[in-house]
C-alpha cells in the first residue's frame, strides 16, 4: 500500500497473496469459458449456454483490469505488473476476435 507520510509503497505479503487469488480466479474463468465455448459450438441454439459465456467473459475482463491497476499500483515485482498487462491484453485480443466472428 502507499504510505503518504514517506512515499512509498509497502509491499504487504497480503497484496502478493491478493493478487494470487486473482490471477488463480483468471485462469479458472479461462478454463470454464473455454469449456462453454465448446459447449456452444455444440448446441448454438441454446440461449442459456450464450449467457454464461457473457457473464464469463464479463467477469474475466472485469477481473483482469483489477489485477492490473492492483499490480501496477500496489506492487513493485515486474512480474506481477507484466502479468497484469498480459492478462488484459489477453481479454482485448480475445474481444476483439468474438466481435469479429459476430459480425461474420
Amino acid at each position: 500500500m502507499f504510505n503518504p507520510l514517506t512515499f512509498t509503497f509497502d509491499e504487504t505479503l497480503y497484496t502478493n497473496l491478493h493478487l494470487k487469488e486473482y490471477f488463480i480466479a483468471f485462469i479458472c474463468l479461462q478454463l470454464i469459458s473455454i469449456c462453454i465455448f465448446y459447449l456452444k459450438k455444440i448446441h448454438e441454439k441454446n440461449k442459456f449456454v450464450k449467457m454464461i459465456s457473457k457473464v464469463l467473459n464479463i467477469v474475466s475482463n472485469i477481473i483482469a483490469i483489477i489485477f492490473f491497476i492492483q499490480a501496477g499500483f500496489y506492487t513493485k515485482s515486474l512480474f506481477l505488473r507484466l502479468t497484469g498487462l498480459a492478462m488484459v491484453l489477453f481479454m482485448a485480443i480475445i474481444g476483439k476476435k468474438v466481435n469479429y466472428n459476430k459480425k461474420n
